[in-house]
């Protein structure tokens, strides 16, 4: 009985690692489709010679999207990192590697 309440536990941890690395994926092409848009916000701007406090303000907002990503990119490679780590850790136990979510994080 024990092993079963061990593993439900196990399979949580898979299940939260699992959900934080696909999020911070997500996390990384949501930033990076911002700064596209955001650099057609700005040239449109400038195109239509818009108030230039106004440019400024969206280059701004641009910038601080763009420093987002080396961020995102940072926790991304670690959440995998240690996702990794969990599914070696576990990798020897049958009933862990017959888990969906252990097939799905490899």
């Amino acid at each position: 009985k024990k092993k079963g309440s061990d593993m439900a536990q196990v399979k949580k941890q898979l299940v939260t690692k699992l959900g934080a690395s696909k999020r911070l994926i997500k996390e990384i092409d949501y930033y990076g489709k911002e700064v596209v848009a955001q650099e057609k916000v700005v040239e449109k701007m400038k195109a239509e010679g818009k108030d230039p406090y106004d440019i400024k303000q969206q280059e701004g907002v641009l910038e601080e999207s763009k420093s987002m990503i080396p961020d995102s990119q940072r926790r991304s490679r670690a959440s995998l990192v240690d996702l990794r780590d969990f599914l070696n850790t576990h990798s020897s136990d049958e009933e862990f590697t017959q888990l969906p979510e252990y097939t799905e994080a490899r």
